[in-house]
């Protein structure tokens, strides 16, 4: 009787842990294909809008203006330019303001406002150990149509490309001893540049960027030009939000 009892316990514990494994198994089959649902990355809005503000340097380049027409202190009195060498009058700071939005598909327009600004003094040639003061600005306004390239998938940091087209304007003092001369002039401008936009902390960018300004004319001496090499760096801020 005892062996039929053992071997009826016995019996039902197998039962009872082969039913186990069996809903175990069932179970674990049942969960097996389920998956997590995705974490979402969060997706930040594109850079579209910015203000920014550069300085860099300026090389003017073609016909510019040099020295002032002077007149000789004997008689007869004789008429002569000061000086006609161009080197103090070449080499500039330029400094760059301006607003940029850019449209879906990568295209963009621009506002940008310039200033070279030279102001260093010359040799007079008639005296040679005498300078004179000189002070030149060349302002720029232009209208710039724009067109990026991302460097990355993440679409942060990209180069550009932009045409400028707007007005130049000169304007120059000189003064020697007790007399000064002022001289303006302004032309059409064409603006082609190149540069590249990195941001660096939550809504600022650093750019970095080269141009040539062309802008030429005909005045009364000849031909005159505003025209410049630029490079310059600066600071461009996002203004449209993440």
């Amino acid at each position: 009787m005892k062996n039929i009892k053992l071997i009826f316990v016995l019996t039902l514990f197998s039962m009872a842990a082969a039913h186990s494994q069996e809903i175990r198994t069932k179970v674990n089959e049942s969960t097996f294909d389920l998956k997590p649902d995705a974490v979402k990355q969060e997706e930040l809005d594109e850079a579209t809008t910015f203000v920014f503000a550069g300085a860099g340097y300026g090389r003017r380049t073609g016909e510019i203006t040099t020295g002032f027409i002077a007149n000789s202190t004997d008689l007869p009195v004789i008429y002569y330019q000061s000086t006609t060498d161009k080197s103090p009058f070449v080499n500039g700071v330029s400094i760059d303001l301006g607003f940029r939005h850019f449209l879906p598909g990568n295209f963009g327009i621009g506002l940008r406002t310039g200033l070279f600004l030279n102001n260093e003094p010359f040799f007079v040639q008639k005296n040679p150990g005498e300078k004179a003061k000189q002070n030149t600005y060349i302002y720029q306004g232009t209208v710039e149509g724009l067109y990026r390239h991302y460097l990355t998938t993440k679409k942060t940091s990209f180069v550009y490309g932009s045409i400028g087209l707007g007005w130049s304007i000169l304007n120059q003092t000189q003064k020697y001893r007790n007399t000064e001369t002022q001289y303006e002039e302004g032309f059409f401008t064409f603006r082609p540049a190149v540069g590249i936009n990195v941001p660096v902390w939550d809504v600022v960018h650093l750019y970095a960027e080269t141009a040539y300004s062309l802008a030429q004319g005909k005045v009364t001496a000849g031909n005159l030009s505003l025209s410049q090499f630029q490079v310059s760096a600066g600071v461009q801020i996002r203004l449209n939000s993440f």
